[in-house]
């Protein structure tokens, strides 16, 4: 099966926190390229021309849809769907520009084997949610995210959307043996992230589940 590694990227105006975060995508784009060696498609956010070229002049496998406006997480989780339903792609790895990917070639080979083992499923990553996390064309076909922003405290988006297919789909759920291969980034506990500002997690959590609830 032909993959597709999506990453969903927002660079901020501030300066020292847009330099941070474009420091950071680049060590995730080149930990990809030695792990993976998969075609990337980066769906981002308030870039540059400059940015985009400098991207791409290191990253030549990298394919970047740039907004001129901020789209919210959902908003460019969205876009980022509908580019992999309309590409040649069958299953999309999605990861976030603020992601530390470790391990090893043959950890990610074993990832990947696993995907290849298990056709037409949603896969997850444990601890993760959408990060690493993986989806065939088949299944994200015939589901969408729901609106819930947590820049407003209305929830986690991801883990609406990965209970959301375990509800409709529970027969298409594979969880990845990890073989090694690990994700340390944790938004709530990054200086630099650009949608945490102090939310009510606990609300939020309360809200996620009360929309969870509602998904039949």
């Amino acid at each position: 099966m032909t993959k597709l590694i999506g990453i969903v990227s927002y660079l901020p105006t501030e300066l020292r926190v847009r330099e941070h975060r474009k420091e950071k995508l680049f060590e995730l784009l080149s930990t990809c390229n030695k792990l993976f060696n998969l075609n990337i498609y980066i769906e981002a956010q308030c870039w540059t021309e400059s940015e985009i070229s400098l991207t791409k002049r290191y990253f030549p496998n990298v394919v970047i849809n740039n907004h001129s406006e901020k789209l919210g997480i959902v908003g460019a989780r969205r876009a980022l769907r509908e580019y992999f339903l309309n590409s040649s792609y069958d299953v999309l790895i999605m990861l976030d520009d603020d992601c530390e990917i470790h391990g090893k070639p043959t950890d990610a080979e074993r990832y990947l084997s696993q995907i290849d083992s298990n056709p037409n499923m949603f896969y997850e990553f444990t601890g993760t949610l959408l990060k690493l996390f993986a989806i065939s064309k088949d299944i994200f076909a015939k589901v969408d995210y729901e609106d819930v922003n947590p820049e407003k405290e209305e929830g986690f988006e991801d883990r609406v959307f990965v209970n959301k297919l375990r509800v409709l789909f529970p027969t298409c759920r594979y969880t990845f043996n990890k073989f090694g291969l690990y994700e340390t980034s944790i938004s709530t506990k990054d200086t630099y992230s650009t949608w945490y500002t102090n939310q009510d997690i606990k609300k939020m959590v309360d809200k996620t589940l009360e929309i969870q609830e509602n998904i039949k």
